[in-house]
């Protein structure tokens, strides 16, 4: 594909047929659509828009990088001139089109924090209920919190602090996992009517949860939080969710199985380098609003409402609350 060879030749081509020969001549293709008009593309199209797709590119960007319209067969020569100019060489695409997917990925991320910064949970109290127990072998799992020195947390010890049982400043997770493996868990506050002794008790979809599935986890006294209206908070309700947001942080630079292995099933790929550690960087918390999760997909297990924190930073410790107890 040599541009001076166009600039070179004078001859002024009117007809398809000779700019169809001139343009294989220079590496191109032109193909003539119904309307009557002409397509310009690179012969090795295909080659390129797959090693585009790699970088994590649009499918309409990559399209419209490699393929320009000719309505008047008279313009081919500016066209072409146009298109050979644009491409250049193979890496200077590829890294062209990586600069542009994580631009547009990190735009993505500043619009959804500006646009969730006053969605739910914001507004809305949270209530941390620590185990009443020690944790037990079974516990030291996925599930289990940790301190800022990356031990578990012991609820006995939590509840008996003055001040909040807290994780301090912000955490990192590892990848990999449907939940962050490091993070502070809340779930928001709801009345509860008062005991006996008149005391308003709260409770939350955690504590419901809990006492229709794991009452030996209940704790009487709980923790209130309020949260900062300037709090980052992404939303995960579904493997739908996840997979956007995994893909995403793929763009901006997360190591993620999905782009070195495309055959394997996204849920786990997930699962394997799920980037806790790059949402972090830009996210202080990730709410789950829905019931259940998915029941089959990657946010199994996410059994109901709750915000894990993975900046405590954005919470005020508001007070001690009485939980209602179970039925």
């Amino acid at each position: 594909m040599r541009i001076d060879e166009i600039v070179a030749a004078n001859t002024r081509i009117k007809r398809w047929a000779d700019a169809q020969a001139d343009a294989e001549s220079h590496g191109l293709t032109l193909t003539q659509d119904r309307n009557k008009t002409w397509d310009l593309a690179p012969a090795n199209s295909q080659e390129i828009y797959r090693q585009l797709s790699a970088t994590g590119a649009d499918a309409y960007d990559i399209y419209s990088f490699l393929h320009r319209a000719v309505p008047k067969i008279t313009d081919y020569r500016t066209t072409a001139l146009s298109l050979l100019q644009d491409l250049g060489t193979m890496p200077e695409m590829l890294q062209r089109f990586r600069d542009s997917a994580r631009k547009k990925a990190y735009d993505t991320v500043q619009a959804m924090q500006q646009q969730l910064v006053s969605h739910w949970p914001h507004g809305h109290l949270q209530l941390f209920m620590p185990r009443p127990q020690v944790l037990t072998a079974q516990d030291r799992g996925w599930y289990r919190r940790y301190d800022d020195q990356g031990l578990p947390l012991d609820p006995n010890r939590l509840e008996e602090q003055a001040a909040a049982p807290i994780l301090t400043g912000r955490t990192q997770s590892p990848p990999g996992h449907n939940k962050p493996s490091r993070a502070f868990w809340t779930s928001t506050v709801q009345p509860a009517g008062k005991d006996a002794q008149g005391r308003s008790m709260v409770t939350s979809d955690w504590v419901n949860w809990v006492c229709n599935n794991q009452p030996d986890w209940h704790s009487p006294v709980g923790y209130v939080y309020r949260i900062s209206p300037s709090a980052r908070i992404l939303q995960l309700n579904n493997t739908y969710d996840a997979e956007t947001i995994y893909r995403l942080y793929g763009k901006l630079g997360a190591d993620i199985s999905a782009d070195s292995d495309p055959n394997l099933e996204p849920a786990w790929a997930m699962r394997r380098d799920f980037p806790w550690q790059a949402i972090g960087r830009h996210w202080d918390a990730v709410n789950h609003r829905d019931s259940y999760g998915d029941r089959h997909g990657f946010m199994y297990g996410w059994d109901c409402e709750s915000t894990a924190w993975l900046d405590t930073s954005v919470l005020q410790f508001v007070g001690r609350a009485v939980i209602r107890p179970c039925d």
